[in-house]
């Protein structure tokens, strides 16, 4: 394999699951994170059509949250694929990786509306 030829120095990461686990979920939010990008681009784009993605966006993490904390990954198509395609279950510790994640995200984008609604009141 070519990164055992090169000795790459991460190498044995790419044999543990629970890191490949946690790869797959990034690939997802990262996926839904440039979408939220792309929709909030172009020329028409008002004010009020970035706060309403935001929050639409705030409550699709809230949601992801819950479905994580409950075991279910089909939030995350890669994520899911990786699980069943291995025979895995979610580990604990990489479902706790998740919500945290997920958790900060969601009051980042939280805290953007309320600075955003006080710019625009203010």
């Amino acid at each position: 394999m070519f990164l055992q030829d090169k000795q790459f120095p991460l190498l044995h990461l790419f044999e543990n699951s629970e890191w490949l686990s946690q790869l797959a979920y990034l690939s997802d939010i990262f996926s839904r994170l440039n979408d939220l990008n792309l929709g909030l681009q172009g020329l028409s784009i008002t004010v009020f059509d970035v706060n309403d993605k935001i929050n639409a966006m705030v409550k699709k993490l809230q949601l992801f949250e819950m479905k994580i904390k409950a075991g279910d990954v089909s939030a995350f198509p890669t994520l899911e694929s990786f699980i069943s395609e291995n025979k895995l279950t979610l580990d604990d510790s990489v479902r706790d990786n998740i919500v945290a994640h997920i958790d900060s995200l969601r009051q980042q984008f939280a805290t953007t509306i309320q600075y955003q609604q006080k710019s625009t009141t203010g």
